[in-house]
């Protein structure tokens, strides 16, 4: 099989530039546990030196809380996406919340946990406005875990639904997911004399660049 060069394909870069970033197992690599990940001081300093020269144009963009994002890559408060899109930071810093569902959610996330806390390495991520189980570590017991799961998602009925990931399941608010339709997390609006375009970001599993064509970027 013959490859191209990155040169080929990839533009040259322009200030023009909106960027989409996508962080688990692009920016930085998986760990066994979420906690466990790391992000280097060099990595901080060539975002922070790309989000100056695309002049703020660039959000980071995570299944994980923005609050755990700004931990990660500190001291720069970039505008991002967590929980794909629950919840949202724009280049002024306001955070915007997808409005959650009442009803049996709490009582299903301590379900949850109070079966991880029986089984050693099964580590559960309360996000809030979803939850997440990693079995990464505890594979064998990936079926009692989905006969658990299969009876949480009939108890909270259709204002949720089940993902699956690379050794985890998230619940989560329907409509919220970078793989399944809409296949969209809304980041960046773009301000023109005559209108608003939306812009989303789409398959968020690798780094996405959108052109701006003279545009002044505002996160809606």
């Amino acid at each position: 099989m013959n490859f191209q060069p990155v040169s080929s394909f990839v533009p040259e870069f322009s200030r023009d530039w909106a960027l989409f970033l996508d962080v688990d197992g692009t920016l930085i690599d998986f760990a066994p546990r979420p906690d466990q990940v790391s992000v280097s001081k060099e990595l901080v300093v060539i975002l922070d030196d790309l989000k100056a020269k695309v002049g703020d144009a660039i959000a980071l963009i995570s299944g994980r809380p923005t609050q755990d994002l700004d931990h990660l890559f500190k001291p720069v408060k970039f505008p991002m996406a967590g929980q794909h899109g629950l919840e949202r930071r724009d280049v002024h810093g306001a955070i915007h919340l997808h409005s959650m569902p009442d009803g049996e959610f709490t009582l299903v996330k301590t379900s949850i946990k109070e079966f991880a806390e029986k089984r050693k390495n099964l580590f559960v991520e309360d996000k809030g406005h979803s939850i997440a189980i990693h079995y990464r570590q505890v594979q064998e017991s990936k079926l009692e875990l989905e006969n658990l799961l299969d009876t949480c998602m009939k108890k909270i009925g259709m204002n949720f639904h089940l993902q699956s990931g690379k050794m985890v399941y998230e619940i989560k608010p329907h409509g919220k997911d970078m793989t399944s339709p809409p296949k969209t997390v809304p980041v960046f609006k773009l301000e023109t004399r005559l209108n608003w375009i939306t812009k989303e970001v789409k398959h968020a599993e690798k780094t996405l660049l959108t052109r701006r064509d003279h545009q002044t970027p505002t996160l809606s």
